[in-house]
Formats: C-alpha cells, structure tokens, sequence
C-alpha cells in the first residue's frame, strides 16, 4: 500500500524540481532532518517543562480549581486555532520564518516568566497573558516544522513512515524525560528551575533553526500559497461535518478530548497538591498517562480489523464516564494513577482509530487539510470545558463538579451519534471529487 501523502495539493510538481535543482550534499540533506527532529524534541521539553512549572505555581498559589480552568484553557485555545491557521499562515510568511519567529517568541515569553517568578513579582493574571503568548508561538512552529517533512525526506532519500516511525518515538521519549525531569527539578530545586530548564531548550531550539535550517525556494512558497489557503480549509470542514461515517469519530473525539484535558490539567494537579504530594508525584501520573496511551494506540493497531467501530465509540464514552464517577467517589493519588492507565488506554486506542479514519475516507485532494481541521475540532470543546471546571470546582467543589461533568460524557454515548447522523443528513452535499 503507498503510503499515505501529507503533501498540500499541488506541492507535488515543486518537489521534483527543487530536487533535481538541490546544490546541497546528502549529507547536508540529513543534516537538515536531524535539525527538524531536534527542534521538535526540545520543543517538546520547552512545553512540557514549562507547562508542568506553571501547572505547579498555579495550584500552590491558588485555592479551588478556576485559575487551573483559565491557564488550561488558555493553552490550549492558540493550539486548537493552530491547527487550523498553521498552513495558510506558513503560505504567506514561509516555514522558516515562521519557525525561527515563533520559537523566538515563545523564548522571550519563558524569560520574562522565568524573572518574574525569580523576583517573585508575577501576578497571576499576567502568568495566565504570558502562557497564552507562549502557546500561540509554540503551535505555529510545531505545524511548519511537521509540513516540511515530506519534502525534505524525499531530499534526503528517506522514507516517510521510516523518518515519521523515529520522530515519532522521540518526541515520546522527549515527554517521558522532561515530566520526570521537571517533576523532580520543582520538587528539588523549586518552579524556577524547570524554567531555566524550559528556557534551555527553546534558546537550542532557536539557535537550530537559524543557523541551519533553509530559506524557504520563492517558487514553493508561491505554490504553497496557491495550494494551503482558506478554501482547503473550508472545504475539508465541510466534508468531515456531513460525512455520515466520520461525523460519529469526530464528535467522540471531541467530547473525550474535552473531559481528558480537563481532567489531566485541572482536576488532577488540584488532587495531587491537596494530598500533600510534590510535583514529581504529579509528573509520574502524567507519564503513565502516555506509556498507557502508546499501549492504547498499539493494542488498536493489532486488531482494528476485528472492532466494532460504532461499539468502541459507545464503549469509550462511557469508559470516561465511569472513570469521572470513581474519581468523585474516591478523588485519591492512587485513584488517579489507576484512571491514568484506564483512560490512557482508552484515549490512545481512540485517537488511533479517529486519524486512521480521517486519513482513509480524506479525498486526495482535501487530505492535508482535513487532518489539521480534524486535529483543531478535536481540541476545540477542551478550553471552554476546561475553563467550566475549574470554575464549577471553585463554585460548587470537586465532587459536584466531577460527577456532572462524567454524567454528561455518558450521556454523550447514547446522544452523540444520533446527533451526528442528523447533523450529517442536514448539511450532506455529497462526495467532494477528488482532483
């Protein structure tokens, strides 16, 4: 089977050209790639450092759960609008610019952070503007340094799944390494050292970037402006919102992503610091978190041929569920750690399954822009469901708060897809050709 293109439509005649044309050596092709993968793995230590750092200050700073809810939500709103603006924000000013801009951005806002901790003279609301300016410049980066991929593998004479298969497993290392570490750098050392840390690997993120990343050809930009613009975008949401097989995925994704995140970012840290634990505690049950979602996401590609596709989607809604319910019954370190593995599994296997999806029934055409449209309405319930219980927490307590918000996600198991299928058949304009 070929593999799967993440190609923009109409890059694909640029590529060959530009090869052909390529003056540099292969080594300096490769070159090129490992300064991808380390801006994407020390990009990944910058976030999680830093996110664990503020998550931290804002529970031991703070009582109930709504400046949890607002710092939550404010990360994750730049990341959900990235996902859809990432192309054609990256057509008009170019990858590289893009990238070197945004990491540049994303390091004067840790700075600033990291001072104003130090001299213990940052308010919270000025730590909630500097989180969301460090989110709006991360994203971007992350997506421009994702869409050169394709390219720069053909360059190098590597292939795609190949080059994908090791990024991929070191980001996973990368966010294993950098809660751990960071779990222990606050305990040990306090906030600001995670900081410094964070700082660290967005300054050699940086430094990467400039000095050894390409300019942008005049002509790809050209033709990527032409190819990833609003249109791609529009179209791609159109068709996932009247697709009668892929409206249900996406609509479960979305309800599981908003009571995941929610419960990672919110719930979890305040349940921790209340039980006397140190941030290390809190790093651990993020890493079981993951290796449980890499196993989740490995059990489903061993037997996604032997699912029931509308079963699983039922089943996982009313896995989070029951997990939210035994939360409220019993909101304990030891709990929390059993639920990460539960929901980690869970959400793992889903997730899996949800990009499988998109990428089977994408058109050609429409592909590259789906899987980022599809990524944005994963997360786009999360800020406001986050941001809903941090304040229920606040306003009604924990409890109240935990079993409304589970009630409501297993209500979703039976209500979704019906929703789905009706908003499906409303808005259906058929199959987009593929160009």
């Amino acid at each position: 089977m070929n593999e799967l293109s993440t190609v923009a439509p109409g890059m694909q005649k640029e590529i060959e050209p530009n090869r052909r044309g390529q003056s540099h050596s292969l080594f300096r092709r490769k070159l090129i790639l490992a300064v991808m993968i380390g801006d994407s793995f020390f990009g990944i230590w910058s976030i999680i450092c830093a996110g664990l750092a503020v998550l931290w200050y804002v529970v031991e700073t703070t009582t109930g759960g709504i400046w949890l809810g607002t710092i939550a939500a404010l990360q994750l709103i730049p990341t959900a609008a990235g996902a859809f603006l990432a192309g054609p924000v990256s057509a008009r000013m170019g990858s590289r610019r893009l990238m070197v801009y945004s990491r540049g951005m994303a390091t004067v806002a840790l700075a600033i952070q990291m001072m104003l901790l130090a001299l213990d003279m940052l308010p919270m609301a000025a730590l909630a503007v500097l989180v969301f300016i460090t989110s709006c410049a991360v994203g971007p980066a992350i997506a421009a340094d994702t869409a050169r991929f394709p390219e720069f593998t053909r360059f190098a004479r590597i292939a795609l799944s190949k080059f994908n298969a090791i990024n991929n497993s070191l980001m996973f290392c990368a966010s294993v390494l950098a809660y751990l570490i960071s779990g222990w750098l606050v305990s040990r050392f306090g906030i600001v050292a995670a900081l410094i840390a964070a700082l660290a690997a967005s300054t050699i993120c940086l430094i990467l970037l400039y000095a050894f990343f390409p300019k942008d050809n005049k002509a790809y930009r050209a033709r990527l402006r032409r190819a990833r613009n609003l249109s791609l975008l529009k179209d791609s949401l159109r068709f996932l919102t009247s697709s009668a097989h892929l409206t249900p995925v996406l609509y479960t994704t979305i309800a599981l992503t908003a009571l995941g995140v929610s419960i990672k970012e919110v719930i979890v840290p305040y349940i921790v610091e209340n039980a006397s634990y140190n941030a290390q505690a809190l790093a651990w049950v993020f890493v079981i978190s993951n290796l449980s979602g890499a196993i989740g996401a490995l059990t489903y590609s061993r037997f996604d041929k032997h699912m029931n596709g509308p079963a699983v989607l039922r089943g996982s809604l009313l896995i989070f569920g029951a997990c939210g319910l035994a939360l409220a019954w019993s909101p304990t370190f030891a709990m929390c750690i059993v639920l990460a593995i539960i929901t980690g599994v869970t959400y793992g296997g889903i997730l899996s399954y949800a990009n499988t999806q998109v990428q089977l029934h994408a058109p050609a055409n429409l592909r590259a822009g789906m899987i980022g449209v599809a990524a944005g309405m994963e997360l786009s319930l999360a800020p406001p469901f986050a941001f809903l219980i941090g304040a229920g927490m606040t306003w009604f307590g924990l409890v109240p708060t935990l079993l409304a918000s589970s009630v409501l996600i297993g209500c979703a198991a039976l209500v979704l897809p019906i929703i789905a299928g009706r908003i499906s058949a409303k808005i259906s304009i058929g199959e987009i050709p593929a160009k």
